[in-house]
């Protein structure tokens, strides 16, 4: 019937996709709307970090450059620091709990909820939210910070903050570093020496009534590690337009010619599906927990390098994840948990 309309009437048949791309446009935000409105979460403020940061720029020689142009496309732009480039900056982390993020974890992978017994700590780290400080005009940088309620009012607070601080200090230099998009091999550096807790301010932020709701990371999230899971074991569903063909040539006892469709929602594959991960940093060790969304360890391909690693799965899904730090990759500790189908990675620090 498309195919007569198409060729008989193309007003009519251009007329009909369009309602149809429209309708489906709707469908997908809405659906998008209730999936977010479904992870959002409201965590509980407990207390701020302030500290600052001095910008760290990395010196690039002209081979370097050429390469990394050839191969990621990184335009001239990013070699040059712009020189109103906020030299110092002020970061704020907002420290939440939250019974959604999973429990601390002990060295075979298990939640746990003896604090003697922790090994690994999982946080959620927010997107950065940037802010303008109103008597120097620089940047000013905002972070929230989710950890497990049972796990914060259990552990030391000093412990608790050196663990915060450990792996802010990473992820301000890697994901989520506040130059990632400006400038190449530019980051701020944390000044520990600056650090400073403000009890009396539960929360700060751009906004002076904040909502409080977010989505927290899928690799500490045991919601949306629970969602992925059933994601990558559900059966792919039934293609209806072939079905619909097929019906249609048995009630007409003959093939009726056909011509290529164009696809105008192309569905989501397994290698878009976000594997989640937690990286936490201590004193001597970078550790890695993995979701990778496979059901044997023999379904992975993992890569160690001593700057980060990239694992990929017999489905297609990729994950490339850079330290932070030079590791020791010639003796890296990487377990598999059969039950929970999840990797552990434990990397000493060079």
């Amino acid at each position: 019937m498309l195919d007569e309309m198409s060729q008989n009437n193309p007003e009519a048949y251009k007329q009909f996709v369009q309602s149809n791309i429209q309708s489906g446009v709707k469908e997908i935000q809405k659906e998008k709307e209730t999936k977010q409105k479904e992870l959002s979460v409201k965590p509980s403020p407990q207390y701020v970090f302030k500290i600052y940061g001095n910008l760290i720029v990395s010196k690039i020689d002209d081979l370097e450059q050429k390469v990394s142009l050839q191969q990621n496309e990184i335009t001239n732009e990013k070699f040059i620091i712009d020189k109103k480039t906020d030299k110092r900056v002020k970061f704020y982390f907002n420290i939440l709990t939250s019974d959604r993020i999973l429990m601390a974890l002990d060295k075979d992978n298990n939640e746990v909820t003896d604090p003697t017994k922790y090994d690994c700590i999982p946080l959620s780290f927010s997107n950065l939210i940037i802010g303008k400080s109103a008597s120097f005009g620089n940047a000013i940088y905002f972070y929230d910070v989710v950890v497990n309620d049972q796990v914060f009012a259990a552990m030391n607070k000093q412990l608790f903050q050196k663990v915060v601080l450990d792996t802010a200090i990473q992820r301000v230099k890697i994901d989520r570093n506040p130059l990632n998009f400006k400038f190449h091999k530019a980051h701020y550096e944390i000044d520990i020496k600056t650090i400073q807790m403000l009890k009396d301010k539960q929360y700060r932020t751009t906004v002076k009534y904040p909502k409080m709701e977010m989505i927290l990371e899928a690799g500490a999230d045991r919601l949306q590690i629970e969602m992925n899971r059933k994601k990558a074991q559900k059966p792919a569903e039934m293609d209806m337009s072939k079905l619909i063909e097929g019906l249609n040539l048995q009630q007409n006892n003959q093939p009726k010619p056909t011509r290529e469709n164009k696809i105008l929602i192309e569905e989501v594959s397994e290698k878009d599906i976000e594997i989640p991960y937690q990286l936490t940093h201590d004193l001597k060790q970078v550790n890695i927990l993995i979701s990778p969304l496979v059901d044997n360890f023999k379904d992975i391909d993992l890569q160690i390098s001593a700057k980060q690693l990239i694992l990929q799965t017999i489905k297609g899904s990729k994950l490339q994840l850079e330290f932070g730090c030079l590791v020791d990759d010639s003796n890296p500790s990487a377990k598999w948990d059969k039950k929970k189908k999840q990797l552990k990675i434990v990397l000493n620090k060079l």
